[in-house]
């Protein structure tokens, strides 16, 4: 799986449990809370392994962040 496909990935199981409301805009919000929490995993695959893969991972995961 590629790097960008895995980021994906791991985006789509957080976002349902990363989902809170925005009372300033009237919205819901949980793209930038689930690219967090799977970064936090991703660090930690990082460290244990130091992966160039799970960096990559990263990367593509850190563009979903505002």
């Amino acid at each position: 799986m590629t790097p960008q496909k895995k980021a994906k990935e791991l985006l789509s199981k957080f976002r349902s449990h990363a989902q809170y409301w925005d009372c300033n805009n009237d919205a819901p919000v949980e793209k930038d809370q689930a690219a967090q929490c799977a970064l936090i995993c991703v660090q930690e695959l990082i460290e244990i392994t130091g992966s160039k893969y799970w960096y990559d991972v990263k990367k593509h995961i850190s563009k979903y962040i505002k």
